[in-house]
């Protein structure tokens, strides 16, 4: 294998090691670990990897990207979304993290329930260690459930 297949390679098995690694799917302390404690069934991280080309955001045209992440139900009707997006762009990599709350039925779109920075990479050792610390950001993100049934955005079993 010549190094420029070995560094993609080493880069993808990086992305493996976040999408089901410890801080969002597999330790006792991860992002789903949390959510199964509080009662729910976050989906695996199979159905939560997404690729895509030709992206624009904002003006900003992508090249390529991928998403991991996760969703879970919070009732029959409402989801939440977890998620990390990696955006290739002429510069170098674009890393957004979002936690959105579906808005349906009753309105259309979702709500962002946390605000992150966009993290910027420039190198692929860059890029893994903003994905890492994205990872990092949305495994202490359980407590948005508490926000949601708080607010009265839903209610779950056992809340008022």
């Amino acid at each position: 294998m010549d190094e420029a297949s070995k560094q993609i390679a080493r880069f993808l098995e990086a992305l493996s090691a976040i999408a089901v690694g410890d801080d969002l799917y597999r330790g006792p302390n991860s992002l789903r670990m949390k959510l199964i404690q509080r009662g729910l069934a976050p989906t695996r991280p199979s159905q939560g990897i997404s690729v895509f080309a030709q992206y624009k955001i904002d003006s900003i045209e992508y090249e390529a990207g991928l998403a991991i992440g996760m969703s879970v139900k919070i009732t029959p009707e409402k989801q939440l979304d977890f998620s990390i997006t990696l955006l290739s762009h002429n510069e170098g990599w674009a890393i957004e993290t979002d936690v959105l709350f579906d808005l349906w039925p009753e309105d259309e779109g979702q709500k962002s329930m946390r605000d992150f920075p966009t993290r910027q990479a420039r190198t692929m050792e860059e890029c893994v260690a903003q994905l890492q610390a994205a990872a990092l950001d949305l495994a202490g993100c359980d407590n948005v459930i508490d926000e949601i049934t708080s607010a009265g955005m839903v209610f779950l079993s056992g809340t008022p």
